[in-house]
C-alpha cells in the first residue's frame, strides 16, 4: 500500500533498504529484476487507494521468479512506501538500466 502522505518517519526508506542488500549502485540486481521491481511499485501505484503490498502485486505476475533475497525484502520494502519513496525508487532503478545498456 502507498502511504500518500509526505510524513517522514525513521523507518528506511525502500532505496535505502535495497542499498544495504545489493550495494550502493544496485549492482547486485540482475537487470531483469529492477524491470520486475518497476512492474511491482507500478501495481502498487495503481491500486495506492487500496491495502496492496508488494506481495500481492508479485503474486499476480505470471510466472515470474525473483531471487529468494529480494522476495524475502518484500515486505520491508512495502513498509515506508510513501509516493515520494516509490517514485525515486523507479527513478533509480531506470537509472541503473539505463547505465547498464
Amino acid at each position: 500500500m502507498v502511504d500518500l502522505s509526505d510524513s517522514k518517519g525513521s523507518r528506511k526508506s525502500p532505496l535505502e533498504v535495497l542499498k544495504e542488500n545489493f550495494g550502493q549502485s544496485l549492482r547486485g540486481l540482475s537487470k531483469r529484476d529492477k524491470f520486475t521491481l518497476i512492474v511491482l511499485l507500478g501495481q502498487v501505484a495503481r491500486y495506492s487507494d487500496e491495502n496492496y503490498s508488494l506481495i500481492d502485486a508479485y503474486r499476480e505476475l505470471p510466472g515470474e521468479n525473483i531471487p529468494e533475497r529480494l522476495f524475502k525484502l518484500l515486505p520491508e520494502l512495502s513498509e515506508n512506501l510513501t509516493e515520494i519513496n516509490l517514485l525515486n525508487l523507479c527513478q533509480k532503478l531506470i537509472e541503473n538500466i539505463k547505465k547498464e545498456s
